[in-house]
């Protein structure tokens, strides 16, 4: 049942870019992504406190396809849809609509504007730098703080020295595997993201100042805030990373309502080696999701090694291990070490 259903929308997707090739002239692209992976439990317990008993899998993580289409010089136009198999997270397999934008371009110097289920300011930024989606998540993703796209218009541009994207969306996101994502009240969210370049030559020319801003409300008096900030460098030896995550949500109690604050930071470093496809990279996480409550509060480390076996495939062998600063019954240590693949097409 469910791939029938995903067989006839890649049949209509393949229909209408083939149409739209043939009977407009337009210029098409297909590709995709797929995210494969075997893990090896290590710890006792899964981190939900499930009983580990040495559990392993093979599994495909994240499967994308991907559709583009320029009409010309000013438009163009991009679709996605998603699926995902994962054991450990008894995730289903499910296509799902993740992107699907027009785009038109230079609609003033420097700058273009997108509009439908376009992606949200953060998220495809960091994991640039990251570079290993494919390995883990970054914190925002981990800790579920932003959408990964949502209903919308989203500005991008360029100044000198500053990149900036600024967003109008419903704020419920796509909905994905679980939810419809559909709009349930008059409140928007607004993100603005600035990239700021201070130096364009010599040794420093890689490094940025990076913040987003995300203001929302999930209803009349519950905020939907979202600050980071943060430093990163790239270059052609290295990558790296760091950056303060604030978030503000607000909820229901029996006497009205309150908020609960939660903040984390992120550092990653990604160091090539000279003249052959192999890397290493580390990354450690503190979040605390709840500031109001002692001992809430987890850390993640995330460290191995990468190589590029050919163009548009990369494996790696990594460990993560998710630290709990205390433990309870419903709240473990928990240790997996992973071999990663990552296919383009």
């Amino acid at each position: 049942m469910i791939m029938s259903k995903i067989y006839r929308i890649l049949v209509g997707v393949l229909f209408f870019l083939g149409v739209t090739q043939y009977g407009f002239g337009t210029e098409l692209k297909m590709g995709g992504l797929i995210f494969a992976d075997y893990e090896y439990v290590t710890s006792k317990f899964l981190a939900n406190g499930t009983q580990a008993n040495n559990f392993n899998a093979f599994d495909v993580g994240r499967i994308y396809l991907n559709g583009s289409a320029k009409f010309d010089e000013r438009f163009d136009s991009f679709l996605q849809l998603e699926m995902n198999i994962l054991s450990r997270d008894n995730t289903a397999n499910q296509a799902y609509l993740k992107q699907a934008w027009v785009r038109w371009n230079e609609i003033y110097s420097g700058a273009s504007l997108r509009f439908g289920l376009v992606p949200t300011l953060w998220r495809g930024y960091e994991e640039g730098i990251w570079k290993h989606r494919f390995v883990a998540k970054i914190l925002e993703d981990e800790e579920g703080l932003l959408n990964a796209s949502d209903r919308g218009v989203l500005l991008s541009g360029r100044i000198p020295h500053v990149d900036y994207e600024a967003e109008v969306s419903n704020g419920e996101g796509t909905g994905g595997r679980t939810t419809a994502g559909n709009e349930v009240n008059k409140f928007k969210d607004y993100a603005l993201r600035l990239a700021v370049s201070p130096f364009k030559e010599g040794a420093l020319n890689g490094f940025k100042a990076n913040t987003l801003i995300h203001k929302g409300f999930k209803v009349g008096s519950w905020p939907r805030d979202r600050n980071i900030y943060g430093l990163s460098y790239e270059s052609k030896g290295f990558n790296l990373w760091g950056a303060y995550y604030r978030s503000r949500d607000g909820f229901s109690l029996s006497t009205g309502t309150g908020t609960v604050s939660s903040e984390g930071f992120s550092f990653f470093g990604v160091l090539n080696c000279p003249h052959y496809p192999a890397w290493i990279f580390a990354r450690w996480d503190l979040f605390n999701p709840r500031l109001d409550i002692v001992g809430d509060a987890h850390q993640r480390f995330i460290y191995g090694i990468g190589y590029q076996l050919a163009e548009g495939i990369r494996i790696s062998v990594d460990h993560q291990l998710l630290k709990q600063e205390t433990e309870i019954a419903t709240r473990k240590n928990q240790s997996i070490v992973f071999t990663h693949l990552e296919v383009k097409f």
